[in-house]
């Protein structure tokens, strides 16, 4: 890059104005210019005058010499300190440097990363969330109907034949359909809870070491499954052992005139369990209550006939 005429002074007199103010060597060859040019204007004149150099300019002369040759060595010194100066200047980077380097690589990693997320959100996440919202929306219509208005299961399920559709928002015909027996292994740990529930009649005489070998009675759940499955509308059967499941037909979506939303189910599925825990609970602690009544009937029937017998003794 060139510089005009009137740049490069201004350049020169900043840095003149620098070395007079802040370098000491830097005054010292100034001084010693200085006094160079004074030296050699008053030799001049002496020549010109008396055709000689008197003893006194020689002796100064000298002296310049001398003060030359110490300011020549000192300044090969300064500037190859200056030379390394620069030169280090070059390769070191300063803390706060470093610090802002590694602060601007962990922003760009993150701008990085967000950009990144934004992306994936925008072309992958938003469309599936999209479209499960339309699924729920078409899902809370197709229960939330009135007796009567539309035909049953028509606005929210596909056709039985249908071909798989990704961009469909029904729900597909073929995840309706169950075996019996996957609801039979449902019920199993519930069979086995109730197996191990005392009734009324087995009272804990732990003086007596017979124990009953007899099955504590349970539900048979073949059978509860099949009076559940026949005569409940929802349940509707295809083969001996399977059967689809029409959610718009059973009666806990739709009661009366009132239209249900996918929570209103999802609320009533979670009272319901919180009932029957509740109901489990309870029956257990009656259980107890009633074998702890009748242990203390057959200590009160004890007292009672120990008393009849002593009176009978006394009256024979």
């Amino acid at each position: 890059m060139s510089v005009s005429k009137q740049q490069q002074e201004i350049i020169d007199n900043v840095v003149s104005s620098f070395l007079k103010t802040n370098d000491t060597l830097a005054k010292q060859y100034l001084k010693l210019r200085q006094n160079v040019v004074n030296l050699s204007s008053k030799i001049t004149s002496e020549i010109t005058t008396s055709g000689k150099i008197n003893a006194e300019l020689l002796f100064e002369l000298k002296k310049l010499d001398v003060e030359s040759s110490q300011v020549s060595q000192a300044y090969d010194i300064y500037l190859t300190r200056l030379k390394d100066t620069l030169k280090y200047a070059e390769t070191y980077k300063p803390l706060y440097l470093l610090k802002l380097e590694q602060q601007y690589v962990a922003l760009t990693d993150a701008k990085d990363s967000f950009t990144t997320n934004i992306a994936i959100i925008r072309d992958q996440s938003k469309p599936i969330v999209e479209k499960m919202a339309k699924i729920v929306a078409s899902f809370d219509k197709g229960i939330s109907y009135k007796p009567g208005s539309r035909a049953r299961g028509a606005d929210i399920l596909t056709g039985k034949s249908s071909n798989p559709n990704p961009d469909s928002t029904l729900i597909d015909y073929a995840s309706t359909v169950f075996e019996k027996n996957t609801l039979e292994e449902m019920f199993v740990d519930v069979d086995k809870k109730l197996r191990q529930l005392r009734t009324v009649d087995e009272i804990n005489d732990e003086s007596s070491e017979a124990k009953s070998n007899e099955p504590a009675p349970s539900i048979n759940i073949g059978k509860y499954l099949d009076e559940t499955l026949q005569n409940n509308r929802a349940y509707l059967r295809l083969s001996d052992s399977k059967y689809s499941y029409d959610i718009t037909r059973t009666t806990s979506v739709n009661v009366g005139s009132t239209s249900m939303s996918l929570d209103d189910c999802n609320t009533a599925i979670e009272s319901l369990i919180k009932e029957i825990q509740g109901l489990v609970e309870g029956g257990a602690l009656a259980k107890e209550r009633w074998m702890s009544n009748a242990r203390k009937l057959e200590v009160v029937q004890t007292v009672l006939q120990s008393l009849e017998e002593t009176e009978m003794e006394v009256d024979g």
